[in-house]
């Protein structure tokens, strides 16, 4: 995958190139739903000929079916899964309940407790201690 090449605006920011090409040979902004698929899948080759306007539904679709990208699903390592085992169970009832209800700041609250972000989204989010 190549990084796209990026125009700075008058404004400040940047766009991507090819958005801002095919929009002005449209005459319109893209919306939100339309993906500029380069054909040759070099995201610095910028001719209209390489363009293709589709739905990002249907981006998603090419990509997976063509194997570039998978669905959100990761495996994680034996490690990986070990070390989230022992950041969970880390955490007690009462803790989960302080995790859950108290209004702290989840960086303070990886400080003091000693565990991940991603451990207290799990609780905050019902999906680790969901009975709370």
């Amino acid at each position: 995958m190549y990084p796209y090449k990026k125009i700075k605006l008058p404004d400040g920011t940047t766009r991507d190139e090819h958005r801002l090409m095919v929009e002005a040979k449209l005459g319109r902004k893209l919306t939100f739903n339309e993906i500029v698929h380069h054909r040759d899948g070099d995201g610095r080759h910028n001719v209209y000929s390489n363009f293709r306007l589709i739905t990002r539904s249907k981006h998603t679709k090419h990509h997976l079916k063509k194997g570039d990208v998978k669905l959100g699903i990761r495996c994680p390592s034996e490690e990986e899964k070990q070390r989230l085992r022992l950041l969970h169970a880390s955490v007690d009832e009462k803790t989960a309940r302080r995790i859950k209800y108290g209004n702290e700041i989840p960086k303070k609250l990886c400080a003091e407790l000693k565990i991940s972000k991603h451990v207290i989204s799990k609780i905050r989010n019902g999906r680790t201690w969901g009975y709370l």
